[in-house]
């Protein structure tokens, strides 16, 4: 999460994207013959409410590949760090509208969750300062609860299972003009509020 913005994958993109994005993507693309063939076709995207903290443009493809630099500007590193995190949280939301367009035909759905603030380690790369103020503002974001890994889990199950969850599929609004369903912890339905222009 938030990685240092010089890190790439093999293939020369920008970590995070390539990890959430072009990973996810290339994995459902393999899968998908067989997902298309079971008797309820359901892919569950995870992504996080930092889709709303992207680059300005939203999905930067001219920054998605190649070496990239990180500025000077005190405190301005982290905040890079999550606007490419932002960038790949989003690719996540757009890739999950997109199969659930294509693919309605088929019965599929699919749906994006946001786990909530889970503890694990996807803060390892982070400076003691960078993590006291991401806990502290998650802690803020999402009411004071941090969720240990079997609750972070829950709402990944409910989408996965939920008859009900059904409803949402490629229903989140990445624009914030339309009305934002973004599934989030203990399988309640939000509605995410509008991402800053």
């Amino acid at each position: 999460m938030a990685a240092p913005i010089e890190e790439l994958t093999k293939d020369g993109y920008d970590l995070q994207f390539g990890v959430n994005v072009l990973g996810h993507f290339h994995l459902t693309s393999l899968l998908m013959p067989a997902i298309l063939a079971s008797p309820s076709p359901r892919i569950v995207n995870v992504t996080s409410k930092g889709h709303q903290w992207p680059m300005p443009e939203g999905v930067d493809f001219k920054k998605v590949k190649g070496p990239k630099t990180a500025t000077k500007v005190p405190g301005g590193q982290l905040m890079q760090r999550y606007q490419y995190y932002g960038q790949s949280k989003l690719g996540n939301i757009l890739h999950a509208n997109e199969l659930a367009r294509r693919y309605a035909d088929n019965g599929l759905v699919a749906i994006s969750v946001h786990p909530g603030f889970v503890k694990t380690d996807l803060q390892r790369s982070f400076s003691t300062g960078a993590n006291l103020f991401t806990n502290i503002t998650a802690r803020m974001a999402h009411g004071g609860k941090v969720f240990n890994t079997t609750e972070g889990a829950v709402t990944q199950l409910y989408a996965a299972n939920a008859p009900e969850a059904k409803g949402l599929s490629g229903k989140v609004s990445t624009t914030g003009i339309d009305p934002n369903a973004l599934l989030t912890p203990s399988g309640r339905f939000s509605i995410s509020s509008p991402s800053p222009k």
